[in-house]
C-alpha cells in the first residue's frame, strides 16, 4: 500500500516540490472495527518512511450528536462531521505552509493513506486545472477518500462540513433520501454542486484497491 502511494501517486504526479500533511485520528470505535481497525503510531512507521510528514497532527474530533430540531436518521453513520473537521484542520495547515513559503500551492491532493493505487496517475500537468478530479464510488457518487484538487477549489472542497450540519448530525432532506451511498459522499457531492465546483470523474474504479 505505502509503496504504491510513493510510486503511483507522488513519483508519478511529478510535482516540482511537495509536502505531506497528516491529520490522524487515533481514537477507536469498537462498533466500527469491522471497517476501521485500531491503529497506533507504530503501525504508520512504514508509510512515514516512504512519505515523510512535513506536518503531523493527531486529533480526536468528536462525532456528531443529536440535532436539537430532530432525531438523527439511523441510516447515516455519525463520523462524517469528525472527518470533515479533520480536513478543516488540514486546510488550516495548508494555508500556514503557504504563508511560511510566501507562495500558494498549485494543487492539493486529498488522500487516505491506507488505499492502494493499482497504476500510476501520470504527470500532474496533464490534468485540467479547471476541475476537481475525483474517483467515482459506488452508484457514481464522488468518493470522499481521494481527489486531485486545484488550489483555487481547495477551500471549498475542505469546507464540506458546512453543508447540512456542523456540530450535529445531518437531518435527512429530499436530496439525501435519493442518495444511494454514504452520508459523507453524498454531502460532499451536494456541497461541491452548491458551491459551483466542477468535478471530473477522472478515475475508474480499477484505480484503487
Amino acid at each position: 500500500v505505502y509503496l504504491s502511494l510513493r510510486r503511483n501517486l507522488i513519483n508519478s504526479l511529478n510535482f516540482t516540490s511537495w509536502q505531506a500533511i497528516y491529520v490522524i485520528d487515533l481514537s477507536f470505535d469498537p462498533a466500527a472495527a469491522f471497517k476501521t481497525p485500531k491503529v497506533t503510531m507504530a503501525d504508520l512507521i512504514d508509510v512515514f518512511t516512504l512519505v515523510f510528514p512535513s506536518v503531523l497532527i493527531t486529533t480526536t474530533a468528536n462525532r456528531e450528536g443529536q440535532h436539537p430540531n430532530g432525531t438523527c436518521p439511523l441510516r447515516w453513520a455519525r463520523g462524517c462531521n469528525a472527518q470533515w473537521k479533520d480536513l478543516e484542520t488540514c486546510m488550516a495547515q495548508i494555508r500556514l505552509q503557504e504563508v511560511q513559503r510566501s507562495k500558494q500551492f498549485d494543487w492539493v491532493v486529498r488522500l487516505r493513506p491506507d488505499i492502494q493505487f493499482t497504476y500510476p496517475l501520470g504527470n500532474i500537468r496533464v490534468y485540467d486545472g479547471s476541475f476537481v478530479h475525483a474517483f467515482s464510488a459506488l452508484h457514481s457518487e464522488i468518493w470522499d477518500g481521494f481527489a486531485l484538487i486545484p488550489r483555487h477549489f481547495a477551500d471549498k472542497y475542505f469546507s464540506a462540513r458546512q453543508y447540512g450540519g456542523t456540530e450535529y448530525c445531518w437531518l435527512e432532506g429530499p436530496s439525501a433520501r435519493a442518495a444511494r451511498s454514504s452520508d459523507c459522499q453524498t454531502r460532499l457531492g451536494l456541497h461541491l454542486e452548491a458551491e459551483g465546483v466542477p468535478v471530473a470523474r477522472s478515475f475508474p474504479r480499477s484505480l484503487l484497491e
